[in-house]
């Protein structure tokens, strides 16, 4: 059965209180209404999406992990809280955390199913990411127990450590593992934004209190995206030069991938809120400028990407059920065309998470 599982998978697969809502319509000229179109996008088995389908707000998202490929839903048989994807060659692994018997978070990944644990039974562990490399498998995450640690794991051991410091994104090109977070400083008095690489401390983009969320490594380039610590700006840095993420008339933001493209542009994704109680809506920036992709409140992108010259976006937003109520669904942007991704009949609950553009 697990295998014919992983067949079918492989085979398909700065706040403020002012109501701007005019002001968002206007400047951006967004419809009144976003339109949905037919899902018609197919990748011919390229872009894979992490995400959760459920039966209702109040499910657990543990057990209904899966993927979406060119449109069509395969659950993953994982009992988790999923993270993270990648693919090496026909083999899929996948990282995330469980819950002990003893109430302790625990991360760990799977290959093809089987299951390999990473943290222990006596501290709080957690996942952010997972990739491939020469033959090795690796985990980025941190564990919480006296002190907080960043950690990377490799085959399921631990490999690079750093104390009171956060792992959140990891990339590795040409055998080199380079990692993006923030560590705390006593000396200053806060969180100051950090990258590694194979576990040493590069320059970092600024001695200010600031907390890395995402990086990308392409060839000389080095791109690092982040925020200001008890701010609402968000920036990235590419090769040490930072750029502020347009904010405009908007009270507040959150960005939290990058992508760079073969043109070379700078893409990230998150939501602006324009009024009280912060509101979000679904955007993008590209080099830096700021497109608002959805008017649906409290929708969001969850990652940008382009392939085969098409721009790639994933994220949510709300529907109004028959009852009235709320419940998420989630959608992919085509060239700025908005189209639902499918979900189980029984499962109207959706959320994308991630993408994974097999290469």
């Amino acid at each position: 059965m697990k295998k014919l599982f992983y067949a079918s998978l492989i085979g398909l697969l700065v706040i403020g209180c002012n109501d701007k809502t005019d002001i968002l319509l206007a400047e951006k000229n967004i419809a009144e209404n976003t339109p949905t179109v037919v899902y018609n996008y197919n990748s011919n088995g390229k872009v894979y999406i992490l995400g959760n389908v459920k039966e209702s707000s109040a499910s657990p998202n543990y057990g209904n992990y899966g993927c979406w490929v060119d449109g069509v839903w395969t659950a993953l048989p994982y009992v988790g809280d999923l993270r993270s994807i990648y693919f090496n060659g026909n083999d899929l692994y996948v990282a995330g955390t469980k819950k002990l018997q003893n109430g302790l978070t625990c991360a760990f990944y799977w290959k093809n199913g089987q299951e390999v644990k990473l943290g222990d039974d006596v501290q709080h562990s957690d996942v952010t990411d997972i990739a491939f490399s020469n033959g090795k498998v690796y985990v980025c995450g941190s564990e919480s127990g006296t002190t907080y640690k960043g950690i990377i794991w490799e085959n399921g051991e631990r490999k690079y450590m750093k104390e009171n410091a956060y792992f959140t994104k990891m990339k590795i090109l040409d055998g080199n593992i380079y990692v993006s977070g923030y560590s705390y400083s006593q000396e200053k008095g806060g969180a100051v934004a950090k990258v590694w690489k194979n576990n040493q401390e590069l320059n970092t983009p600024t001695d200010d209190f600031y907390k890395l969320v995402d990086l990308e490594i392409t060839g000389s380039d080095k791109i690092y995206l982040g925020n200001k610590v008890n701010t609402q700006s968000f920036f990235y840095w590419k090769n040490g030069q930072r750029t502020l993420l347009e904010q405009s008339t908007y009270y507040g933001m959150y960005a939290g991938s990058i992508y760079v493209s073969d043109k070379n542009n700078v893409l990230a994704s998150g939501a602006v809120a324009i009024n009280s109680p912060y509101t979000l809506f679904a955007a993008v920036w590209r080099n830096g400028v700021l497109d608002v992709i959805d008017n649906t409140p409290n929708s969001n992108a969850k990652g940008i990407a382009e392939v085969d010259g098409k721009e790639l976006i994933i994220g949510n937003a709300p529907i109004k059920n028959a009852s009235g109520i709320e419940e998420s669904r989630a959608y992919i942007w085509v060239d700025g065309a908005k189209q639902e991704l499918t979900r189980p009949a029984d499962k109207p609950i959706a959320s994308a998470m991630q993408f994974y553009i097999k290469k």
